[in-house]
């Protein structure tokens, strides 16, 4: 069954890295290979004062104010990933193209060169495409632990063929390292939560590599935060419900030694906090309440919490795939881009009727997963999509796609629950065991 099983992940883990090449273009990508700018400033050059955030900015760089502002509001992992990228296939820095200028079209940015040419974008979005491959290959290994074969094989196939991780998960942003390290987060949890660890060295063993990846997960991307929490409120409930309180506090000590290794991986990867990094969590979060705003203003956003909650449910079955956020131009600059991905086979599953299937699937899912929620790797699961979906729900104010993608891995898991290879999980099976009379 290995081999089988590799060959299954290979052929959708190809299927992802087919398409980097005809993905249409966004604006992010021009703007974020800018910014990998910094895999030369920090790591070739050691040049920290030029990262470390500053109020009011270094003198003499006319773009201070403006880097200063992407290097706090965004993730960290993907730009030194492309930095390293290009530096291994032979570019420096001086190959770089300027950040996008949001407003003016398309003819203008190239005479202000902001597209990157053909080749860096390639490049980039290739590495971009292999940490989605490696998200696929952990998706499977998720849905394994959580109910066997099956449930891997239906996950891993909804996961890949979900649109909105294929647009995303090909183009030189930030949403494939922000998939990969989540995946990797719930699969270590999946491995920690529950367990009776004998020796301090494999508690502490434990603690380090589940907080290492919580920070890389926040470092990929700040809604990284939701897995987090998931992830850590899951390792201390899960004991309490069952387990005896002894458990449950030595759970308690791996969650708070975890939450302070993820803290430690966070900053030592955000170089740009290093300078304040006290008071650089309130600065991030005003600079991201103004851009939320500035989005708000430019495409509009939920007038209801009716129309939020609709949001988050169309945006959590599998739409279309979004291409582009702001409509203006947009369609003419890449809709011959859109018509060759699409043509080519390449945009995976989406829209009616497969968001009535995913629908269906995922009811009956989360009802398997909650008659099974006694297993860790379940468990985990379930904290996993509630979180997430909660976290969304509040945090989101406009129907942007790529916004919801952090829900796209536990929902396709949840689907391939209803398929539980253990046979004690079965609704039926379970409704009619008898129940043990209780101890008095």
């Amino acid at each position: 069954m290995g081999v089988i099983h590799a060959l299954y992940v290979g052929i959708l883990a190809l299927y992802v890295l087919a398409g980097c090449a005809l993905v249409p273009f966004h604006g992010d990508e021009s703007t974020i290979l800018y910014m990998s700018g910094d895999f030369d400033t920090l790591f070739l050059r050691g040049d920290l004062a030029h990262i470390e955030y500053h109020d009011p900015p270094p003198a003499g760089d006319p773009q201070a104010v403006s880097k200063q502002a992407l290097r706090i509001l965004n993730g960290v992992t993907s730009k030194y990933i492309y930095g390293l990228a290009w530096r291994l296939s032979g570019l420096t820095v001086y190959n770089l193209n300027q950040q996008w200028i949001w407003g003016p079209d398309w003819a203008y940015n190239q005479s202000q060169n902001t597209i990157p040419t053909p080749f860096l974008l390639f490049i980039a979005r290739w590495a971009s495409g292999l940490l989605t491959a490696l998200s696929v290959a952990l998706v499977f290994v998720i849905g394994l632990r959580a109910g066997g074969w099956r449930t891997a094989y239906v996950a891993t196939f909804i996961y890949t063929l979900t649109p909105a991780v294929l647009v995303n998960g090909r183009r030189a942003v930030f949403e494939s390292a922000l998939l990969a390290a989540t995946a990797l987060l719930i699969y270590l949890a999946q491995r920690v939560t529950g367990k009776q660890f004998t020796s301090v060295r494999a508690v502490i063993g434990r603690v380090l590599i589940l907080g290492m990846a919580a920070g890389l997960t926040v470092a990929s991307k700040h809604t990284g935060l939701l897995a987090v929490v998931a992830v850590l409120g899951a390792v201390i409930l899960y004991p309490l419900l069952g387990q005896g309180l002894i458990r449950a506090l030595r759970a308690g000590l791996i969650a708070v030694g975890a939450l302070a290794v993820a803290a430690l991986t966070f900053l030592a990867l955000n170089v740009s906090w290093w300078s304040q990094p006290l008071a650089m969590p309130k600065i991030v979060l005003d600079q991201r309440q103004l851009l939320l705003k500035g989005q708000i203003a430019q495409t509009g956003g939920y007038e209801s919490t009716a129309a939020r909650f609709e949001g988050l449910m169309y945006e959590s079955l599998v739409p279309a795939p979004q291409y582009f956020e702001i409509r203006k131009g947009w369609p003419d600059w890449i809709g011959p881009q859109i018509a060759a991905y699409e043509s080519a086979g390449l945009a995976g599953l989406g829209g009616s009727p497969w968001t009535l299937v995913i629908g269906l699937l995922a009811l009956g899912g989360l009802l398997r997963g909650l008659i099974g929620w006694r297993r860790a790797s379940v468990f985990i699961v379930l904290c996993w999509i509630a979180v997430v979906a909660l976290g969304l729900y509040i945090l989101t104010p406009l129907e942007w796609q790529r916004y919801y993608l952090p829900l796209a891995a536990p929902v396709a898991v949840v689907c391939g629950l209803l398929f539980m290879s253990d046979p004690r999980m079965s609704v039926v099976r379970y409704a009619a065991t008898p129940k043990p009379e209780p101890v008095r």
